[in-house]
């Protein structure tokens, strides 16, 4: 089992549901996924994902999980050899003294090749930590000009 923990700040005064609007958002979450070739929504809580490393092309299902200040992926794969399942977590913490977010992020993965999806979420991770602070901002100017 690999387990992979970041955390990342937003220095920025912005409502919680606007942090919760991002994380909520698979499509916007995976758009840095360079593995993910396709998203199609399924119902309002589950996705069908085509991904593709080099030769290889898998269809994975994507289940969200929407708590008051989490959300919560099930990333699972059960068909043909490769198999695996996965979630990813993100726990949204306010500090109001500090006027900023620090969102704790939880990746698990069980299954084969470990060390490629290792590689691949440590990635995507830092593209994560260099976009979100852009991508809230953002939010926040869609939000206001609404």
């Amino acid at each position: 089992m690999k387990e992979l923990q970041y955390d990342l700040e937003c220095n920025c005064e912005v409502p919680r549901f606007i942090i919760m609007r991002y994380f909520a958002d698979p499509v916007k979450l995976v758009e840095s996924m360079k593995a993910i070739k396709s998203v199609k929504q399924l119902d309002d809580n589950s996705w069908e994902l085509e991904a593709k490393w080099l030769f290889y092309k898998a269809r994975l299902t994507l289940r969200r999980i929407l708590k008051y200040d989490e959300v919560i992926y099930f990333i699972e794969k059960q068909d043909g050899k490769i198999k695996g399942s996965s979630y990813i977590r993100f726990i949204i913490l306010p500090n109001r003294i500090l006027k900023k977010y620090v969102i704790k992020s939880l990746f698990v993965y069980e299954g084969s090749l470990g060390t490629l999806v290792e590689f691949l979420a440590e990635g995507y991770y830092r593209r994560l930590e260099k976009e979100f602070e852009k991508e809230i901002n953002n939010l926040v100017r869609q939000a206001v000009s609404s």
